[in-house]
């Protein structure tokens, strides 16, 4: 006898409920009887678990039973997933000696694919296929296409190149794709043979404030993820170097005064330069001087927090401008629900700053556009300028990219309209604020042209190392391991990198399991760019082509991080692509399957927050921080002076301790120092007579990975 949809939907709502309970008690930081306390994997997948039922648990309480356990398993399946994936540098999926646990998970994904496969083939319209592909010919072709690049894109060649192990590419070329393959079948059970369009949802695209919102949201969310995952601590020795040189900015100074003789070598970190002019961190000063601005407020892992949720409302804006509502509230929610954005936002790096005044700046312009005299586009231009003159102040590189397109953009539209105060205002303001960088330099470094990063590679690397292009001498003389393959840099070598940051771009724009590029191929695969798209495919096509010619990636820490400048560019093409897509199946006569394809889209990204960046955090980002937060948390002995000189016993709780020190060696804190030999222990005692030194050989066992 047939289950009657009323009864159908209840023992869904039942189940859904149950499961959810139930994965929420498990993801506890709670012992249970009989077996303890979870690992912290094991609760994140019980976490997954919590959220697939809830997902399931409101998409069948809103009218859509059958989505909501298509859902529930797109959700569980995404998580087995994960868990099967490497979390560290190249993400491959384990496949042998995986456990009880291993097989299991490989046992949901195996089930995803034969529901999938059976929904779809039990689906009112079982047409959907020839339908989709007879409308044109080069459909069938185009599909093919995009799944073939998104295999492609999945599994990065650097990773074995280094070992050159073939094989081992090879069966994760194969293994991912077949993943790809289960989660595009998942995808096209949602849109072509579930209820979603049956979902009764409140209009939430006409509420007003929604941008205002998910703003707000973004920041609460990373505000948390910054200390739940990084901990409020420098993960990579870029921000350590950050934080130090915003601390001497907050104290009044461009650099902090010269060390003692003898100390430097005790207080030794990469991009920290102690010479007879200073002490101080090499890095431009655009993004420390922001920073700056948390020190004072004794804040200051809420900045990029801040920052990245100002880009999100900001993103609106000006897609709202040159797109529409529609179109801008989805890359809004784009934003909101990006893990790579989450990631810079949570951490201590540039990029969130460089996002929010890319997108200050494109919003005055667009604005600027529209307006009349020509003075007030030449005032609105002239704050855009500034907002890119610093962005060479901070990415020198990204301001000249971003800035100078921006630029060209500006001189083809006001230059028609015979209208040259504008472009002479953009230029301006781009003059005024990047100047700045020149005047540090000579503030610094005592040159106009050169600066301290430059000077510090000089020293350490030797001439040419860091310079874009292709030659023997370019890159680090002693190499970076797996991450920089061979001495020099080759087309061949930038080929292999342009690889490896597409694969970490796929992987972490959204963190789908199908891929995050699914959307910004089918945009660029069936769609001709023009207006608005075209010109973010130009922005993305030429920051990707002029890193080819740099040495190194960077995808080893929130994701392909020199790609950034492109990150709302992606963000773009993939609502673009989305929508597309809902156009496309509206004009084929498939309505119901263009209903759900928005649906499918917030679906997406309730995983990319809530089941993807959870994982990110709980296998990649806190691990990391280990040594910074057992520093954090180091209390002096309760006899100690408060400006004792502590002795740490190895490199790698010194690395995770720079942070806590003051430039300005005051006496309101401790100073950690790493020291090896007597001489250097004399230095110290000689530069600091009136300072107690702890010796803490104690933490030793903490030097262990």
């Amino acid at each position: 006898m047939p289950v009657s949809t009323r009864t159908f939907s209840s023992l869904s709502l039942i189940s859904m409920a149950g499961l959810a309970i139930i994965g929420l008690i498990l993801a506890l930081p709670i012992e249970l009887p009989g077996a303890g306390a979870l690992s912290d994997k094991a609760r994140w997948f019980a976490w997954c678990g919590f959220i697939a039922g809830l997902v399931g648990f409101v998409l069948a309480w809103r009218g859509a039973p059958k989505a909501g356990w298509l859902a529930m398993l797109l959700v569980v399946s995404g998580g087995a997933q994960l868990w099967l994936s490497d979390p560290g540098w190249y993400k491959t999926f384990q496949y042998s000696g995986v456990g009880r646990l291993g097989k299991a998970m490989y046992g949901i994904i195996l089930l995803q694919a034969f529901v999938s496969v059976g929904v779809l083939a039990m689906a009112k319209d079982r047409q959907w296929l020839s339908r989709l592909t007879s409308v044109r010919p080069k459909n069938a072709f185009r599909l093919l296409l995009v799944f073939g690049v998104l295999c492609v894109f999945s599994v990065s060649l650097m990773g074995y190149m280094w070992r050159y192990e073939r094989v081992g590419f090879v069966v994760q070329l194969i293994l991912s794709s077949i993943m790809v393959g289960v989660n595009l079948l998942a995808l096209l059970a949602l849109v072509f043979a579930s209820d979603l369009d049956h979902l009764r949802l409140p209009d939430v695209v006409s509420f007003k404030q929604l941008p205002i919102v998910l703003a707000v949201a973004f920041f609460v969310v990373a505000a948390i993820y910054s200390l739940a995952a990084f901990g409020h601590v420098p993960i990579v020795e870029d921000e350590t170097a950050f934080l130090f040189q915003a601390k001497t900015f907050a104290g009044g100074a461009l650099q902090a005064p010269p060390l003692p003789e003898g100390v430097a070598p005790s207080l030794e970190y990469y991009l920290i330069t102690a010479d007879v002019s200073g002490w101080y961190a090499a890095t431009a000063p655009g993004w420390p001087a922001i920073l700056a601005i948390g020190v004072v407020l004794g804040v200051p892992f809420l900045i990029n927090p801040a920052l990245g949720g100002l880009s999100v409302w900001l993103g609106f804006g000006f897609w709202n401008r040159v797109g529409g509502r529609e179109q801008a509230l989805l890359v809004a929610f784009l934003m909101a629900s990006s893990p790579w954005l989450l990631g810079v936002s949570a951490s201590l790096m540039t990029h969130a700053l460089v996002l929010s005044l890319t997108l200050g700046a494109w919003w005055l312009a667009a604005i600027a556009k529209d307006e009349t005299p020509s003075w007030r586009p030449a005032v609105l231009l002239f704050c855009a300028g500034l907002m890119m003159g610093w962005i060479f102040l901070t990415r020198a590189l990204e301001g000249v990219l971003l800035g100078g397109l921006t630029g060209f953009w500006i001189l083809w539209v006001f230059t028609q309209r015979k209208q040259l105060l504008p472009v002479l205002a953009y230029g301006l303001g781009c003059f005024l604020t990047g100047a700045l960088l020149f005047v540090y330099n000579l503030q610094v470094n005592g040159t106009l042209l050169e600066t301290p990063l430059a000077a510090y590679v000089l020293e350490h690397w030797g001439e040419g190392a860091n310079a874009f292009g292709i030659g023997k001498d370019i890159g680090a003389p002693s190499g970076w391991g797996a991450l920089d393959l061979w001495p020099g840099h080759s087309a061949l070598e930038g080929a292999i990198n342009f690889n490896n940051s597409a694969v970490s771009l796929n992987t972490e724009l959204f963190g789908w399991s199908v891929g995050s590029l699914l959307f910004v191929l089918v945009f660029l695969v069936w769609k001709r760019p023009h207006g608005p798209g075209l010109l973010m495919a130009v922005i993305a096509g030429t920051i990707l082509l002029v890193h080819v010619f740099y040495w190194f990636t960077g995808t080893f820490y929130v994701g392909p991080r020199y790609w950034f400048g492109a990150f709302f560019a992606f963000i773009a093409l993939s609502a673009l692509g989305a929508l597309s897509i809902k156009g496309s199946l509206d004009a084929m006569k498939l309505s119901t399957a263009a209903a759900s394809v928005v649906p499918v889209v917030v679906l997406l990204g309730v995983f990319s927050l809530t089941v993807f960046s959870t994982w990110r955090g709980v296998e990649k980002y806190h691990p990391r921080g280990k040594y910074a937060r057992v520093m954090a948390a180091y209390d002096l002995p309760t006899d100690a002076a408060g400006n004792a000189i502590v002795l740490l016993p190895c490199q790698r709780l010194f690395d995770g301790a720079m942070h806590l020190n003051d430039p300005f060696r005051r006496g309101a804190g401790p100073l950690f120092v790493f020291t090896n030999d007597e001489a250097g222990l004399d230095a110290l005692q000689a530069a600091f007579p009136d300072r107690q030194f702890i010796d803490a050989e104690a933490m030793k066992p903490a030097c262990k990975r």
